[in-house]
């Protein structure tokens, strides 16, 4: 069982995405017409209208909005657009393509409309088109919508989404890996929903083409690692799954090596992972997978994880969800105590004691009093089901310089929410070690250590709260050392049995 839902965990077929969903009720929504291109555009009966203008013998109006990220190619993308009116509808996309120092190359922008246009009647109809994005990757795509020669839309609604062909799926194969910078890539597997089908794969950007065999089955060996976090995604017929090999200095390779090698795992430890963001966000490869990843190098069969952190999250979420409230992503705790546990994990507060600038930051979102309650009513809730040790790890500090001198240039009356004010992770800290010596849980101090970094904000992203790649290394290697000094994890590890 353990080892079928770490599977799971990291074997994830990327499902259909909406980019962008627009209804007009309350405005354009970013919806926008450039001065040097043809057009006006209204909002009007709770809608957008486009009406076509002439210049330099062109007659038409055209729409963009704000540009979408992609890492890969291999996108289907279906556009679905409710409209009215007269004229020749085009919806279509604007796609980015990079310069040879990975900026946008606006020389090699290029544009793609529906073909044929769709046709407006007075009567409100929905037109749908697929785009199909194959082996180019562009770096950006930006949603367009054109009227073409004299004539006027009323949009009711705009959406665009990933998709795929029916029935169509990919499946991720591999492991989060961390390989000492220089070393090749070892083989790679996916599995496709259909046998001999055409694929694609693409490594940082750069196009590979294969077919997958009788099984479905997809590889490629022998791809030369880029330093850092290296992406591969498999894809077809617009479905696709991803998986990250992370490249480091072999001296920090090592030094992980070092740490994950020197403590002995006697029997095996399945760990329950509750968190927020900093532990939710980039599955795959965040300081959970990192931690995987040395614990089965050198504890091979002996650690799984189930990672049921949720973004956003605080202490009484968790609580609200625990007791089946409904919070949000209730899905991520179903089943939750289904499955026997030899660790439990907390690692909350970064959004616990955020604080809003209309209480002049003095007030976190969650007071100590609230933190201290709720977290014992969550340890009662756990106890019904499971007598697992707790481990509570302290919060993160954020970029605290950052985001201060970032809320202090907000113009004066705008609400702002501040993460890592000084006061208020330090009053969550004390309270999560008050907790520990009551109730006789584990406590990990991850705070100091964090502040101990003389580059401290490149653990962030430019958010200033979560992590980098950087910041997944470092708290993965926080993890592992407190195999080797924290009471309870030497604890757990030593005196198991098999």
């Amino acid at each position: 069982m353990k080892q079928v839902l770490l599977f799971v965990l990291l074997a994830i077929t990327l499902r259909a995405e909406v980019l962008l969903q627009s209804n007009f009720k309350s405005g354009l929504q970013n919806w926008n017409t450039p001065d040097y291109w043809n057009g006006e555009l209204l909002h009007a009966e709770e809608q957008m209208q486009m009406i076509s203008k002439e210049r330099n013998g062109k007659n038409f109006a055209r729409a963009l909005n704000s540009c979408k990220q992609l890492e890969w190619g291999g996108h289907w993308l279906k556009v679905t657009v409710k409209a009215r009116g007269r004229g020749d509808l085009r919806p279509g996309l604007i796609k980015y393509f990079p310069d040879s120092v990975g900026k946008i190359d606006y020389k090699a922008i290029q544009y793609e409309f529906t073909d044929p246009a769709f046709v407006l009647t007075d009567t409100l109809q929905s037109f749908e088109y697929l785009f199909k994005l194959g082996e180019e990757v562009p770096i950006r795509i930006a949603p367009i919508v054109q009227v073409d020669g004299p004539g006027e839309a009323m949009i009711a609604s705009y959406r665009l989404e990933t998709t795929n062909a029916p029935n169509a799926t990919m499946e991720n194969l591999n492991t989060h890996q961390i390989l000492p910078e220089g070393t090749s890539i070892g083989e790679l597997r996916f599995r496709f929903s259909k046998a001999g089908q055409p694929s694609l794969i693409f490594h940082n950007r750069q196009v590979h083409k294969a077919t997958t065999n009788a099984d479905g089955l997809l590889t490629i060996s022998s791809l030369a690692a880029q330093t850092g976090l290296n992406q591969i995604t498999a894809s077809a017929e617009g479905a696709s799954a991803t998986c990250y090999i992370d490249a480091i200095p072999r001296q920090e390779w090592d030094n992980f090596a070092e740490v994950a090698s020197a403590f002995k795992v006697s029997g095996k430890i399945h760990c329950l992972f509750l968190g927020d963001s900093l532990t939710d966000f980039d599955r795959g490869h965040n300081s959970i997978d990192k931690l995987n990843f040395w614990m089965q190098k050198y504890h091979p069969g002996r650690f799984s994880i189930r990672n049921a952190a949720v973004r956003g999250d605080y202490i009484t979420r968790v609580e609200q969800r625990l007791k089946g409230e409904k919070a949000f992503m209730q899905e991520r705790y179903d089943n939750l105590f289904a499955e026997k546990y030899d660790l439990i994990v907390f690692w909350l507060g970064h959004n616990d004691t955020r604080a809003d600038s209309q209480s002049g930051y003095q007030k976190a979102l969650i007071p100590p009093e609230e933190q201290d309650a709720s977290f014992r009513r969550v340890i009662q809730l756990i106890r019904q089901s499971s007598q697992a040790p707790i481990l509570l790890i302290s919060p993160s500090p954020s970029n605290a310089a950052m985001l201060q001198e970032r809320a202090d240039k907000q113009a004066a009356g705008k609400r702002v929410i501040l993460y890592g004010k000084a006061e208020h992770v330090q009053a969550f800290d004390q309270t999560l070690q008050k907790l520990a010596a009551d109730l006789q849980l584990g406590y990990l101090n991850i705070t100091s250590p964090f502040k101990q970094q003389p580059e401290l904000p490149l653990l962030f992203r430019e958010d200033g709260v979560h992590l980098s790649e950087n910041g997944h290394r470092f708290v993965a290697l926080q993890l592992l050392r407190a195999f080797n000094e924290n009471p309870l994890l030497k604890k757990i590890s030593g005196s198991k049995n098999d």
